[in-house]
């Protein structure tokens, strides 16, 4: 039997739903997650660099 990833942790969740390329899934999963009505669904999302450097600390 194959192990999957534990999505509640942080890290496993930041991979699936966090990554460039992976938008259609976050997307599907905010609809999902809000319940919007069809004419108020989330249409795009931009994912942005989530990392803090050290200089901006």
């Amino acid at each position: 039997m194959t192990k999957l990833m534990d999505l509640k942790i942080d890290f496993a969740f930041k991979q699936v739903f966090g990554k460039a390329g992976n938008e259609p899934i976050l997307l599907a999963f905010l609809n999902a997650a809000l319940q919007l009505p069809k004419e108020k669904r989330i249409t795009s999302v931009e994912i942005l660099n989530p990392e803090i450097n050290r200089e901006h600390i």
